[in-house]
């Protein structure tokens, strides 16, 4: 049997609202030693996306940006993966693989989570309980989201 996605994820991570600048949003996810924060609605707790250490230093820091003068949603990805939690992990690195993105948005009731290729790295059992080929099938309803 496939290890479900919701044994890798994490589940604790950093929240920061639509409103916020990138200034906010760096020091939320620095507190909390965290490379990624959810971005969520400023007027529901609807995560609307998510925002990675990666998006902040190409978007802000490699052109001089004062993070203070941009809000998160410029700098944050605009296409996102989402996942059900039962979805077994090899298949979620596949869908990661193909859109060429490191994480992935856990949708679950209460708090959402993320997946990433490094929680597939190392909590994973793909390297010791091989599956053989996937049933690519099971993939072909899955699409990007555009956050915004």
């Amino acid at each position: 049997m496939m290890m479900p996605v919701e044994k890798v994820m994490s589940d604790h991570i950093p929240t920061v609202n639509e409103t916020a600048t990138v200034a906010e949003a760096i020091t939320v996810m620095k507190a909390a030693h965290s490379a990624i924060a959810l971005v969520t609605h400023r007027t529901t707790p609807t995560t609307y996306g998510l925002v990675t250490a990666a998006d902040i230093v190409s978007r802000i820091a490699a052109y001089g940006r004062d993070p203070k003068e941009f809000s998160v949603v410029e700098a944050m990805s605009p296409t996102s993966l989402a996942v059900s939690p039962e979805l077994g992990v090899e298949y979620a690195a596949r869908l990661m693989a193909n859109s060429q993105i490191q994480q992935a948005l856990v949708l679950r009731l209460g708090t959402p989570g993320i997946v990433t290729a490094l929680d597939i790295f190392y909590r994973s059992d793909f390297d010791t309980r091989p599956k053989g080929p996937l049933d690519t099938s099971i993939l072909a309803d899955f699409k990007l989201s555009r956050w915004h």
